[in-house]
Formats: structure tokens, sequence, C-alpha cells
């Protein structure tokens, strides 16, 4: 008890019903639906005069008292004699209200005469057939009935194969209280076998479209398949019906054959056995077999059809017995929805082969009503095998997501371990850059004034001269550390504020004009540091060589856009050139971001021209 007592109590705090519950409301479910068809039965009008007592005559034998509802055999010859009921009711019954006679349920044909007067069928379903049962309803002329005790004389008549004849009681009534009675059994028997039918129809294009659109589904091409045949073998047969012509018992048992057959071909496709493929050849080749049979004369259509209707069962039955199998290893709902209508249609033919032989009592076959139930578990398929689609689209996003989310991590810690080694790598270069440059400019100042200082005879203007030369060069470093992508004007500004007092001192006049340079980008350290030492270099071969009086440095565009930069100078007209490597220098320094310098000289005049391109391009030295 104790242990029961905490099961219980984990199942009302379990957020959803336990699974066997669930399991267990669907199979009862399924047992209701079974048991339906058995148990309940259409309405018949209430206050209705109910005629169930008739005398009935069958060809040569003696009449004999009946009650209906009565059920007659027609599986051999001499039972399938036309049959005649008699059935006796006073005049005062008779509505006087527009009378009607209304028969539920009929199968095989029935003629009515009221006191030999014939009777007139009302206007008929348009799907009315003597082997699946019909109702029947009659205008009772007043001209027809008599006073005193009328006679209903009703004759059957065997239109339809072995098929039993059931008439049912009859019901005498008016018609304000037949109409809605009408209207119910108008739907049952004719718009909701056309209903049937278009959803059918519909389903099937839907299952049709995607087999073709999931070609590498087999569970579809086959439930397609079956689609199709079935659509096929209701749409004839209804056809057949309304052309007024019986449906052809060979074309009929041959074709759901083969839809069966396509069953077993589904269940295992769904259950993954062997022998789906030459399950498809079974499904053509066996109902061909069966119609070559008949056409080469080795049996007769009778023969051939209950021949195709007992392999449609075993066919039927092996389905079953996959699905149910596969749906207790596996649990697949699928599994269980694809068994239903297959009991079904095992429960209904039963009862149909019972009223067939007259082995049970019915009004009507039940086979015909299992398109619904087929229907609405080929939506259950459909929407089933939706929803475990976007089950598994969801968990592939859900992987897809998580994966990218770590492969993002992973971009994210490479990205930044990349960008401390190119950081690293760009203060390396910028420090091996700055050591270089002091040791190629500062460096040489000072050994050179070490080594004035260590002469005999000192020369203080010469060492101060070189220590100035140090400081600019030291001055010249730092400030190029300091610049950004666009700085270049702010570094020649600066060039121009140390070399301005300078030139100034030495009685040399500087005019300055870069207003109309272009901007230029890609500015580094390095770029502007090679720049102002070519500038620098410019400047000091001026004064050194010209001597200079006079030095003008402008910067304007050229006609491709590109920056230049120009260094003019006076000279005394001596024709004599530096014995160094100035000018290899320089045009060293200006390949590094990308330009390029040209020296001229005329009679009296020095020209050194620096172009630059708009972006500056570090390049290797």
């Amino acid at each position: 008890m104790a242990l029961a007592a905490k099961k219980l109590q984990a199942w009302a705090g379990h957020p959803t019903p336990p699974s066997f519950l669930l399991k267990l409301l669907f199979f009862v479910s399924i047992a209701i639906c079974c048991a339906m068809p058995f148990v309940l039965s259409l309405p018949t009008p209430r206050n209705a005069l109910v005629l169930h007592s008739a005398i009935l005559q069958e060809g040569a034998s003696p009449a004999r008292e009946i009650t209906l509802p009565y059920t007659r055999t027609n599986i051999w010859e001499s039972s399938r004699t036309e049959a005649l009921y008699k059935i006796h009711f006073p005049r005062e019954a008779v509505p006087a209200d527009h009378p009607v006679l209304f028969f539920p349920a009929v199968r095989q044909a029935i003629d009515v005469r009221l006191n030999a007067i014939p009777l007139v069928r009302r206007e008929i379903s348009l799907l009315t057939s003597p082997r699946l049962g019909d109702y029947y309803a009659f205008d009772v002329m007043p001209l027809a009935l008599r006073d005193g005790v009328n006679e209903l004389e009703i004759r059957q008549s065997r239109l339809d194969g072995w098929i039993s004849s059931y008439l049912s009681p009859a019901y005498l009534t008016s018609q304000s209280v037949f109409a809605p009675y009408r209207q119910l059994y108008d739907f049952v028997f004719e718009q909701w076998r056309f209903t049937s039918l278009l959803l059918k129809a519909i389903i099937t294009i839907s299952v049709v479209m995607i087999a073709l659109l999931r070609p590498a589904d087999g569970f579809f091409r086959w439930f397609s398949l079956i689609m199709v045949f079935s659509l096929t073998l209701t749409a004839t047969q209804y056809g057949f019906t309304l052309a007024g012509a019986g449906v052809p018992r060979l074309y009929y048992a041959t074709l759901q054959l083969g839809t069966l057959l396509l069953a077993v071909a589904l269940t295992l496709e769904m259950a993954g056995r062997k022998f789906v493929r030459k399950s498809l050849y079974l499904a053509l080749g066996l109902p061909l077999t069966l119609l070559t049979a008949y056409w080469a004369g080795l049996g007769s259509r009778s023969q051939i059809a209950v021949l195709g209707n007992v392999l449609s069962i075993a066919a039927m039955m092996a389905a079953l017995w996959i699905a149910i199998a596969h749906y207790y290893r596996s649990r697949d709902p699928i599994a269980a929805i694809i068994a239903a209508p297959l009991a079904l249609c095992f429960l209904f033919g039963l009862h149909d082969v019972g009223l067939l032989f007259g082995l049970t009592n019915g009004a009507h076959m039940l086979t015909p009503y299992i398109e619904m139930a087929t229907l609405l578990a080929a939506m259950l398929i459909i929407t089933i095998r939706l929803i475990q689609s976007l089950n598994q689209l969801d968990s592939a996003n859900i992987r897809l997501k998580r994966r990218l989310d770590e492969q993002q991590k992973e971009l994210n810690l490479l990205h930044e371990k990349e960008r401390r080694n190119l950081t690293r790598m760009a203060l390396e270069k910028e420090r091996d850059r700055l050591m270089r440059d002091l040791h190629d400019g500062l460096s040489g100042h000072l050994v050179s004034i070490m080594a004035q200082t260590e002469r005999e005879n000192l020369a203080p203007e010469a060492i101060r001269t070189t220590a100035r030369d140090a400081l600019g060069d030291l001055r010249l470093v730092i400030q190029s550390l300091d610049l950004s992508d666009t700085d270049l004007r702010v570094a020649l500004a600066g060039f121009r504020e140390r070399t301005g007092p300078y030139l100034h001192r030495m009685g040399i006049r500087l005019d300055w004009q870069t207003g109309n340079m272009p901007e230029v980008t890609g500015v580094t350290p390095s770029t502007a540091l090679a720049l102002l030492r070519i500038l620098q270099e410019a400047v000091t071969n001026a004064v050194k060589h010209g001597p200079a009086t006079h030095i003008a440095i402008s910067a304007s565009a050229n006609e491709n856009g590109d920056a230049v930069i120009t260094v003019e100078n006076d000279f005394s007209g001596n024709d004599i050139r530096g014995k160094g490597h100035g000018l290899a220098n320089m045009a060293t320094r200006a390949r590094t971001f990308g330009g390029d310098i040209a020296f001229t000289r005329s009679k009296d005049m020095a020209r050194l021209v620096i172009t630059l391109p708009t972006a500056l391009r570090p390049q290797p030295a």
C-alpha cells in the first residue's frame, strides 16, 4: 500500500500523464471506435406507426408470418427466388398530413405496392447501391388508400451477387416528422461518401507531393502508392454506381488486393524489414495474374473474385501483424495509427462477410465507412511526421547553434591570440625600427661628439653643431611616434617648426607652401619618419653643398592625384657633387612607403621632388 501511495504521489506531481495511461487511453479509444458501428444505429421516426409484422411468400414455399427486420440468404440457387412481403394496416393509422412510408434499411432492391397501386420511390441518393444498403421512402397517395384494412405488398429481388437480402420495419409517418430524418439519412448515404472522396483526393495529392519532394523517404513513397490505389478504387466504385451499373466484382477484388499488398510494403518499410521491393512486384503482379487467369478461362468471375478477397484478407492480416509487432518493439505511434484502420477493416470485413452469408444481422455494410477512419489515420500520420520533422529540425538547429557558439568561442580565442601576436610583432617591429633609427641617427652624432672631444684641438662650435643635429634627430624620432593615420600635415608642421629657426640663425630664408597638398592616409610612425628624414637630408644637403641662401618647400597634387613635395634651393654655381650616398638613401627610404624621388639641378637651382601615393603602403626596405 505504501508503495502504491508513493507511485500515486509521483504521478500526481508529474507534469504529464504517465505513458501507460496515454497508451491505455489510445487503445480504449480505438476499441470504442471499433464497437460503435456494432452498437449504434441510425435513429427512426418517433410517433410513427411501425409495421413489423409481415407474411412472407418465397417461391413455391408456403406463406409464413415473420417479424421485421428480416434477412434472407442468397448463397444457394434455391434461395435466390423473389420474396413477397405482405403487411396489413388500418386506414385510421395513416397520418392525415402528407403520409410517408419509410424503410430505414433495405439491402437488395424492393418494389412496393399499396392495395395493388405502385408507389413511386422518392428522389434517391446518387450513390445508392443494392449491395451496400439504402433507405427507401414513398409518398402515400390518398387515392391508393381504402377504408378499413390496407394491404402493402413488398417484392424483393436479388440484384447484386450472393449478398443476403435485408428488410427493415416500415414506418408510416407524416412529411413534417420525416423531413429531418431524411436529411440525416441523405448525409450518411450520400454526402458522407462524397465528402470522404473529396477529402481522400486532397490527402492523396498532399501525400504524393510529399513523396515527390522527399524522394529519399521510402515511407511516403509507399504511402502515396496506397493512397493512389485506394482513391482509384473508391472513385471507380462510385463512378459505376452513378452510372447505374454494378461494380465489377473481379475488378474490385483485384484492385483491393493490390492496395492491401502495398499496405504490407508500407509496414515493412516502416519496420525496416526486407522484401519491401518484392512487395511492389506482388502488389502489381498478383492482381494481373488473377485477371490473366480469368481471361484464360482458368476460373469463373466469382471464383477469381473469391480468391482475390481471400488473398486480400491474408494481406490485411499480414500488414496488421507487422504494424502491431513493430509498435510493441519500437513504440512508434505511426505503427499504432496504421494498425487502427487495418483492425477496423478486419472487423468490418468480418461483419460484412457475415451479412453476405446471412450469418449476422445488420442493416448496412460497414466497409464503405472505413474511408473516414483511413483518412483520419492519413492526416494523423502526416501531422506526426511533420511534428517529428520539425522536432528533428529544432534539435538540429539547437545542435548547430551550440556548435556555432563553440566555434565562435574558439574563433574569438584564436582572434584574440592572433591580435596579441600581431600587437607583439608590431611592438617588436617598432622597437627594432626605433633602435635602428636611434643607432643610425643619434648614435652617429654621439660618436662624432666623442671623437671631437678626444682631439687635442677642441672645436666647441663643431661640437655644438653636432650636438644640435643629434638633438634634432632625437626630436624627429620622438615626433614620429605620436602620429595617426592622417597626420602627415602635422608631421610636416612639426618639421617646419624645428627647421625654420635653425635656418633663420644661419641666415637662410625658408618659404613654406603645403596648403594644396591632398590628404594622405596610411601614415605610420615608420613612414612619417622616413619622409621626415628625406626632408631633413634635403635641407642638410642644401645648407652644406649650396651653400643655399633660400630654400622653398611646397606641396601639391600631380595629374594622377598623388601628393608631390618639392624642395628647391639656390647654390653658388660650383659644380661640386657629393661623394656620399645621400640620394640613394633617400630613394631607399621613399620606396619603404611606396613613394619615389627625383633630383634635378640647373645652373643656379637644385630641386628634389618627392612623390607620395595618397595611401601610403609600407614596403619592405
